[in-house]
């Protein structure tokens, strides 16, 4: 699989390093770079040393939209978290919050989560990704997938991450 990355800041030196790195690794294929002063130029005009590199031109970013765009994921996925708590019957979830939610890509990225509790939440791409590679990015409408496998994200014997595509 191979993860699409955009790079904010990438005119500055650190940004550049960080492009040079990630446009030579195999499974990652650079589609946005940004730098509000140096928007409109080629990373090779800005970086001579670059020149050799297949890479979009540099781009601003409307900020606002961007943080807009970025609440209303977590927000979602923070009422997804209240919605779980508020129609369980276990008082694991129910009264102590034992549980987590976030939003995934259809190829697997966790795009927002829910700030509940973090073992789950770096569990849950493995148990995406598991899901994924068992039943493919199509899955039958309505199904939900359940997996509780410690190979595959699972932290213990009761917990279960569950997955539906929407």
């Amino acid at each position: 699989m191979t993860h699409k990355i955009a790079i904010l800041g990438a005119s500055g030196y650190t940004g550049a390093e960080l492009v040079r790195l990630i446009a030579t690794h195999p499974e990652m294929d650079i589609v946005a770079l940004s730098a509000d002063r140096k928007a409109g130029q080629s990373m090779a005009s800005v970086f001579p040393h670059l020149r050799h590199l297949d890479l979009p031109m540099l781009v601003t970013i409307d900020q606002i939209a961007l943080e807009v765009l970025r609440n209303q994921t977590s927000s979602i996925a923070e009422d997804m978290g209240v919605v779980l708590s508020m129609t369980a019957f276990s008082p694991n979830i129910k009264e102590r919050a034992d549980c987590s939610a976030a939003i995934f890509t259809p190829d697997g990225e966790m795009l927002a989560q829910a700030e509940h509790i973090p073992v789950h939440l770096g569990s849950m791409p493995a148990s995406v990704a598991a899901m994924i590679e068992r039943f493919g990015t199509e899955p039958e409408p309505g199904i939900q997938y359940a997996v509780n496998d410690p190979f595959h994200g699972g932290t213990h014997l009761n917990d279960l991450t569950l997955d539906r595509h929407a």
